[in-house]
């Protein structure tokens, strides 16, 4: 279960994305038309952030490199790059133009997004991480009552593999939404695969572990 790690680029100025601290669609939003062409070689495709209400003073840039729909980043993706040095954020909330958020003031943000969620930020980073690490491109898939879905390479030109149920060591995994999943995918043509998190680990990392399962009739 691995898919083709995509190449990721070097490049002197990392592609910045916009967020509110008051933020409801959990998303960090990319403006400007190279950044995301960047973004989608490196393999981090996003979603399409039409009708963004974010309203960031774009007059410091090249406007006619603009005139393109924004992409949206899932927190899970925007806190992977931004802990490669792969993206800068900036926080509209501010008086201070140009000021960017660290990967502390980050993190505390996100967390404080999932705080009333049955799984923490945290537990979907790790499961996220460890699914970006294996080569997979992951994206996140709510209309499958799951929480990511996995491709092997551009999800314009490929049909995604698995869809993702999140779990930890704490919560199990729900017994009838497990069953809707593994429904929905099928009939979709994927797997399902469940990634355990460990959070009773003491280690700054949660360790991870993924479980495939396949339905299959009796006859």
């Amino acid at each position: 279960m691995q898919g083709s790690a995509p190449e990721i680029r070097t490049s002197s100025l990392a592609p910045l994305g916009f967020v509110s601290s008051a933020s409801t669609d959990l998303s960090v939003v990319v403006f400007q038309l190279e950044y995301i062409e960047n973004l989608w070689q490196d393999g981090f495709f996003g979603s399409a952030a039409q009708g963004s209400k974010m309203k960031p003073n774009l007059s410091r840039f090249r406007l006619d490199r603009y005139n393109v729909e924004p992409l949206k980043l899932s927190a899970c993706e925007a806190y992977f790059l931004l802990r490669q040095g792969r993206l800068r954020i900036e926080l509209l909330d501010t008086d201070v133009e140009g000021c960017c958020i660290s990967e502390e003031q980050c993190l505390r943000m996100f967390s404080s997004w999932y705080s009333s969620r049955t799984l923490n930020f945290r537990v979907l980073f790790s499961a996220y991480e460890f699914l970006r690490r294996s080569g997979w491109i992951v994206k996140q898939a709510s209309a499958l009552a799951c929480h990511f879905v996995l491709y092997e390479d551009n999800p314009d030109q490929c049909h995604s593999e698995y869809a993702v149920i999140v779990s930890n060591s704490v919560i199990p995994v729900d017994s009838r939404n497990l069953t809707r999943t593994v429904r929905l995918a099928t009939q979709s043509g994927k797997k399902v695969l469940i990634v355990e998190v460990d959070t009773s680990s003491s280690l700054e990392s949660f360790p991870v572990r993924a479980i495939c399962l396949n339905r299959f009739k009796l006859k």
